[in-house]
């Protein structure tokens, strides 16, 4: 059974409450584990994805950076999401994602990442900083919410990675 069929079951009291506007946006990083103990944090491919939770389409998915945190690609997938919005002239739509420091990052256009800039980082860098000038010179008036998996259920966007 699919995320959208389950979402209307009413056995599950959590996918009730799931919002019925917005898109809805995740990351995933690949190859993660041990990399804290390698290099001291952690780090890996990451990728994102965003899902109208309105139709279940997915509407934005990414390319794999090849080193990146997962704050940054949460980041990201919020951005992307903003850009897609934009794009469609959606000034209302909210833009929900489960990582609470992407979200204020996002919302203060101002990323405190620690990702040291390196060969193997330069590209995710580079994407980071077009996005944030994309954000800052266009101020997108949707919301940027918390999506809180405890009161909401699995997020749809969610690559089942774990």
């Amino acid at each position: 059974m699919g995320m959208w069929a389950l979402r209307n079951r009413k056995s599950d009291h959590r996918m009730k409450k799931l919002p019925e506007v917005g898109i809805i946006c995740d990351a995933s990083l690949i190859d993660g584990r041990d990399t804290i103990a390698k290099d001291g944090y952690f780090h890996g491919r990451g990728e994102w994805q965003a899902v109208d939770v309105t139709t279940g389409e997915l509407v934005v998915q990414s390319h794999v950076q090849r080193r990146s945190t997962i704050n940054i690609a949460e980041l990201c997938a919020i951005i992307d999401s903003l850009m897609y919005l934009h794009d469609l002239g959606d000034t209302t739509t909210p833009v929900y994602n489960d990582n609470q420091y992407a979200v204020a990052w996002a919302i203060s256009a101002n990323p405190n990442t620690k990702l040291p800039r390196n060969a193997d980082t330069m590209s995710t860098h580079y994407d980071l900083e077009e996005r944030i000038k994309w954000l800052r010179e266009n101020k997108p008036p949707n919301k940027i919410l918390w999506y809180n998996s405890k009161v909401f259920g699995d997020n749809p966007a969610d690559f089942g990675r774990k």
